[in-house]
């Protein structure tokens, strides 16, 4: 794995850190949905200062180069994510569908 690819995930994940730190502060997002991003970002830091670890998986795995691993990894985490994403929207629509119609009888049988 090259210099280059392992300073450009340092360097993203300090960004992360410091994108997530920010939003933290402004109260703009749940600490509790901020654990995943961080978590990301400490991984991204462990393979930019031990590549040997992408390395020897990739060698496991019978992956040509240690990048690929790590780009293969990087957009299956995303992806697994971006699904309980989904999940979690959906199960938020569904909610407020069954609050909106519980909030209209309510308002219909008042207006009776």
């Amino acid at each position: 794995m090259g210099i280059a690819l392992r300073a450009a995930l340092f360097g993203g994940s300090i960004l992360t850190f410091i994108f997530i730190s920010r939003y933290i502060k402004k109260s703009r997002v749940r600490i509790e949905d901020t654990l995943f991003w961080i978590c990301f970002s400490a991984g991204l830091v462990v393979i930019g200062l031990f590549p040997q670890i992408p390395i020897y998986l990739a060698k496991v795995l019978k992956i040509e180069s240690p990048a690929n691993f790590v780009f293969l990894v990087i957009i299956f985490i995303l992806l697994v994510h971006q699904f309980f994403l989904t999940m979690k929207l959906s199960q938020t629509e569904i909610k407020l569908r069954e609050l909106a119609q519980a909030v209209a009888v309510e308002n219909a049988e008042d207006n009776k």
